[in-house]
């Protein structure tokens, strides 16, 4: 579900957006997957233009609080 807000976040609003997990590593690398993955059907759907994908992209941030 974070993930969804924060690519909903770093889209919509136009907002450096930072998406923060307890567990390091592996969660980031799959949000940060899925959400390029979204990204990219929007464009393909004609939702969103590439740039605008690209940036929204570039806004988030991932980091992790564990270990």
């Amino acid at each position: 579900m974070g993930r969804g807000i924060a690519h909903a976040a770093s889209r919509w609003r136009a907002n450096r957006t930072i998406l923060e997990d307890l567990l390091p590593g592996r969660a980031a690398v799959k949000a940060e997957t899925e959400i390029r993955s979204n990204l990219d059907k929007a464009v393909e759907l004609g939702k969103v233009s590439s740039p605008d994908a690209d940036a929204a992209f570039r806004r988030l941030e991932y980091c992790g609080l564990g270990g």
